[in-house]
This record gives C-alpha cells, structure tokens and sequence, in this order.
C-alpha cells in the first residue's frame, strides 16, 4: 500500500503536520483532491506536488520544458483525446508499440489500459505544451489528427 500524499509531503519537508490538517480541513469543506488544495493553498509548488505524487504512485517524473518531445509521438493521439485524458505524448517506441505520455493526473488512466509508459508533469506545462505543439509548424506542416 503506497504511502498517503500528507505523509510524503511531510517525509520530504515540503509541509509540516500544521498545514497539512489545515488543508485537510479546507479539503473537507470545499471538497476537490487534497494536492489540489494545497496548492490552491500556497503550502506546496506545482512542482513539489508532482514529485509527491510520483513518489506515491512509483512514476518518474518529466520535466517538459526540458525533454525533446518526439515529433513521431505527436501524431499518435488526437488532440481531443490528449485534452480529455489529460495526456501529452513523450516518445513512441512502435517496434515494442509503447507510448511514453505524460500526465498530471495519473489517476484518470487507471480505468483505462494504457499500453505504455506514465510519467507525471505539472498540469501548467502539460497544457502549455499540448497547445504550443499543436499550434507549432510541426504540428502545421500537413495537418494530422495528433496531438
């Protein structure tokens, strides 16, 4: 059994048991996810909460700005599917048929059977980079499906 968010932002000194039975109370109040509330919060970063995340659920992290994204993997998913899972597709491995996306909730794909590989990405630069890939000339030369 993985370890609770609270416990791990703890664990890694992000927050103290303080902040995190405040969050818990305005969770319970307001109700949404726990780690969205902390960041709404101002206790942790986008950043900290994606690596806390990681770490409970045993996902690498991946930072977007600074891996080169696969043109090949582009095409792979269309842009609505991309928006409505949450995903933006990494790499493509189609001899193995793998696909590396990243996601900032991990969580919508478990209904799901993903025949890949999950990395975790903040929300903002999953977002940022799903529009600008699709409104960049690479994704404007022919047109295509993808994301």
């Amino acid at each position: 059994m993985s370890a609770k968010l609270g416990d791990i932002l703890i664990q890694q000194g992000v927050i103290d048991e303080e902040k995190l039975i405040a969050a818990l109370s305005d969770q319970r109040a307001f109700g949404g996810k726990l780690g969205r509330t902390l960041v709404d919060l101002g206790y942790v970063s986008e950043e900290q909460l994606v690596h806390a995340l990681a770490t409970q659920l045993g996902l690498e992290t991946v930072d977007l700005a600074q891996v080169e994204i696969a043109p090949d993997a582009l095409s792979t998913l269309p842009v609505d599917a991309c928006e409505r899972y949450g995903v933006f597709p990494v790499r493509v491995d189609p001899e193995r048929r793998v696909l590396w996306l990243a996601t900032a909730e991990p969580d919508q794909g478990r209904s799901r059977r993903w025949r890949g590989s999950r990395r975790m990405a903040s929300r903002y630069g999953r977002h940022q980079f799903l529009r600008s890939f699709h409104h960049s000339p690479i994704r404007d030369a022919p047109p295509s499906p993808g994301c």
